[in-house]
């Protein structure tokens, strides 16, 4: 399979891992995601991209998973802090 259909096959499943949450697409209002399936994964390139492609506000956000395991989101320590106040103002 080359690399362009696992993309999309990696994009499609997070959709639907997104929609089980009640999200439509696989955007994220306020959140530019940089999505990865793959087994081996540089991430400080791909954070690093993340951050260059995405247009402020949007916060950039790597979701990524290998076979076999979970999904994850990789993120910049003052962008998760800025979540994490929003959301303690809330609660």
């Amino acid at each position: 399979m080359n690399s362009n259909a696992k993309g999309k096959r990696g994009e499609r499943e997070l959709a639907n891992k997104l929609k089980a949450y009640g999200y439509e697409t696989i955007g994220l209002k306020g959140i530019y995601i940089e999505c990865k399936r793959v087994q081996s994964l540089n991430m400080d390139n791909v954070l690093e991209k993340c951050d260059k492609e995405h247009k402020d506000p949007d916060i950039p956000v790597v979701m990524h998973r290998k076979n076999g395991k979970e999904w994850k989101v990789t993120m910049y320590l003052p962008d998760f802090m800025h979540m994490y106040d929003e959301w303690k103002l809330k609660n």
